[in-house]
């Protein structure tokens, strides 16, 4: 699947990887690299790469808090903030390409069984 979605975002110049942390902060809004790292399961080295490649191509941009200076919030630049749909779409259409000739009742089931593994860490 994720070989089938950085298909799809190749034109964008970025990764499945990099797509998942954009959705993230578009759609959870994780504040900062550690929220990231734990809702990820990522370590905070390899956290941190992908957030630079993702400044470098001006998706996203780190701003430290007025509040603890201590403390570096993430947000989506305008770019990042522009792009967004478009890469969700083309995610939904990797997926939908995979998930062709498979009947409704078992991708619910699928569903119903990742959401009980989640439940489960």
């Amino acid at each position: 699947m994720v070989e089938s979605i950085d298909h799809q975002l190749t034109q964008f110049d970025i990764t499945t990887a990099q797509f998942t942390v954009l959705a993230m902060l578009a759609e959870n809004s994780p504040e900062t690299a550690a929220q990231l790292c734990r809702e990820n399961s990522y370590d905070r080295g390899a956290m941190t790469r992908m957030l630079d490649r993702l400044q470098t191509k001006n998706f996203i941009n780190r701003v430290r808090s007025t509040d603890d200076r201590r403390v570096v919030k993430l947000e989506l630049t305008e770019r990042g903030r522009k792009v967004y749909p478009t890469l969700r779409t083309c995610s939904s259409v990797a997926i939908d390409q995979m998930l062709q000739g498979i009947e409704q009742k078992d991708i619910e089931h699928v569903e119903f069984l990742l959401e009980k593994m989640l439940a489960n860490k």
